[in-house]
């Protein structure tokens, strides 16, 4: 594995351009926007998701309770048609929308809102395909079984997707329930990059340890109310809750991805 340059810091920064575009830039492990919903709000996001209930669930045999969720990932379909995976995103959108009435608060449209006021002069857009429509925006998931080493990277996995255009693209969950055992990420230092890119898809999951081995890492806890963004490129994994306590790890949030030309889009 080749060195990569160290984190400026491991300190958790608070949300502003400067910290965006260090994240970018990997200069930095993470984000951290506190008290970004009120507890009352966290506890109506929750039980939102009782309500309408996980209706999808990831396929990743390397899991004994793989995380289940509302909504629908680009990533899988990646060995399907467009066609396929655009029929999907009506009721995606429809199970959403059900959600978020649900809830009574939308924080997909705070989160983006706040990234806008950030660039007055560039637009975030959801994500959109030639020829297709709009990609689907907004995984609401229940992972409290833990995730397997991965990397998230449109650019190698979706290389025949507008979204590979992306430079480069940051993951956000706002969290609003979180085990009181398990539910820690760890970030390793180690942007991934397939063996070759020749347009094919490339497999991000689970990866070999080998691929992580001697690289700096940083650990976080997300907290109910709190938003945590980082560089998913670098490879990633967090811990089951295996106490039986039957507290879970409850999240919603999406990728915002960056053109060359410095516009952002969304998708999930």
């Amino acid at each position: 594995m080749n060195a990569m340059p160290q984190w400026r810091t491991h300190e958790e920064l608070p949300l502003s351009r400067e910290s965006l575009e260090a994240l970018y830039a990997n200069e930095i492990p993470a984000i951290r926007i506190r008290d970004f919903v009120t507890a009352d709000e966290a506890r109506r996001l929750a039980a939102a998701m009782d309500a309408i209930g996980f209706t999808k669930q990831y396929n990743i045999p390397a899991l004994k309770n793989p995380a289940r969720y509302i909504g629908v990932t680009q990533f899988e379909f990646r060995k399907k048609s467009k066609a396929d995976y655009f029929a999907a995103v009506a009721a995606a959108n429809a199970e959403k929308a059900a959600y978020l009435a649900a809830a009574g608060v939308d924080p997909f449209a705070r989160l983006f809102d706040r990234v806008r006021a950030l660039y007055p002069e560039r637009t975030l857009s959801v994500a959109e395909e030639p020829g297709h429509d709009r990609y689907y925006v907004g995984i609401i998931r229940e992972s409290t079984g833990g995730g397997t080493l991965h990397a998230d990277t449109a650019r190698f996995s979706a290389p025949d997707y507008a979204i590979a255009r992306c430079i480069a693209q940051l993951s956000w969950n706002l969290f609003v329930s979180e085990p009181a055992a398990g539910g820690v990420t760890t970030v390793h230092n180690a942007p991934y990059t397939p063996p070759s890119e020749d347009g094919r898809y490339a497999e991000i999951e689970p990866f070999n340890r080998r691929r992580v081995e001697g690289a700096e890492t940083h650990r976080y806890k997300g907290r109910p109310g709190e938003v945590i963004i980082f560089n998913p490129r670098n490879p990633h994994e967090w811990t089951a809750n295996e106490s039986g306590d039957g507290t879970r790890r409850l999240s919603v949030g999406s990728y915002i991805g960056r053109l060359p030309e410095g516009d952002f889009i969304v998708w999930s």
